[in-house]
This record gives structure tokens, sequence and C-alpha cells, in this order.
């Protein structure tokens, strides 16, 4: 898969303006081009997905005008450490949760139509012994490969585009999902994750990422 949605060309984008979007502080400023975020953000759905007595939420972008016919790419975007600490709400509108908005800019949808997948976690979600749910957790797996299933079904997503890119923890999570969901990812971009080398190493030698392009 030699274009790869050329993903991996828009994590510059990411990287360069890490230190401007730090300056912004709690601005919702979109880190691409300046522009207030607003607008973008009022362009995700705001859903949800009962699983057991857990309501797991998340923000949804649809290409505008799909074309009849033309599957796009997906970017399943996951959030980092800091959002546990925000409620649904916040996260949705005064957070500007950066890894999911960027892709939603009219520039980039201009030139990379494709869906946006941003489930969110926090503190409130806690599993039966009490704990806050991570994105490795198996009820939380079952959640994102139901909702992934759900729109491979109702829109025009390409199965043989959908990726995985996350922050911090959301990082970890970049490395830990592909085992998890190896049949549908088809690439990884992982920012700043988490963990230890020694992890990637493990994985690496289980050739847990062999279905990923190199």
């Amino acid at each position: 898969m030699k274009q790869i949605f050329e993903y991996f060309l828009i994590m510059l984008f990411l990287f360069v303006d890490t230190k401007s979007l730090s300056a912004q502080g709690s601005q919702s400023l979109n880190p691409v081009d300046g522009q207030k975020n607003e607008d973008i953000i009022q362009k995700f759905v705001k859903d949800s997905l009962q699983m057991d007595d857990i309501v797991f939420k998340y923000g949804l972008f649809i290409p505008e005008n799909p074309k009849p016919g033309i599957k796009y790419p997906l970017v399943l975007a996951i959030h980092g450490g800091e959002y546990y600490n925000v409620n649904f709400a916040e996260f949705m509108s005064t957070s500007p949760f950066i890894l999911a908005t960027v892709w939603a800019t009219p520039e980039l949808q201009s030139r990379y139509p494709c869906y946006i997948f941003a489930p969110h976690l926090d503190n409130n979600l806690v599993d039966n012994s009490g704990n806050c749910f991570m994105w490795e957790d198996s009820l939380v797996i079952i959640f994102i490969d139901t909702v992934l299933n759900d729109l491979i079904t109702k829109e025009q997503v390409d199965t043989n585009r959908i990726y995985l890119t996350g922050h911090s923890v959301g990082g970890e999570a970049t490395l830990l999902l592909p085992q998890l969901l190896k049949h549908k990812i088809a690439a990884i971009s992982p920012m700043s994750p988490a963990l230890w080398p020694a992890f990637v190493e493990q994985h690496l030698s289980k050739e847990t990422y062999k279905n990923l392009p190199d």
C-alpha cells in the first residue's frame, strides 16, 4: 500500500506545531492553520454505545458530500490521559481533541476526505472492580470494534484504509490495539507513547505488527 493515505506526511503537521499548541494553552485553536476550532468541532456527531451498564461515548466526523460508490479512509484517534479528566461535553467542546479535529480541517478534507472516529474515556467510566477503563480493556475493544463494524456497514468506509493514531496513553494504545484489532488496522502512527521501548521490542518479536505496511 504505497500511499497509505499519505498518512505519515500529516504527522509533520502535528509535530511542527507542538510548541505553538503548547503556547495556546486552553484556547480552542486548530494546530494546522491557527483558525478557531469551534466550527470544526460542530461538524462532529456526538454519539454513544451502551454495553452492559456502561455507556461509551464518541465523536464522529463524516466527510462532506461523499461521492456515491467511493470508499473513504477512516482515522481512529485515541486521546491521551489528559482527557480522562474531562467529561464528554468538555471533550467535544472546550477541549480541542487535537488528533481528531486536525483531520477535519477544510484544507485536509479537500485533499484527503476521511471519516474520523474519536472515542472518549473518562475517570467516571469504571469496570466491575471499580478501576477506570483503559484502551486495551476487553469491553473497550469490543466498543471500538462494534462502532467500526457499524460504520463499515452503514457508511462508505474503505476497510483497507483504517488508520490508528494516538498520543501519550493513546500512543501506547496505538501500539496495543493492532494485536486486538489486527484484521482492521492498515497502519499506525503512535505519538509520544507512554511505554518502555522493551514493550515495542517484545511485540515486534511476536510479529504483532506483521500485517501492517512497512
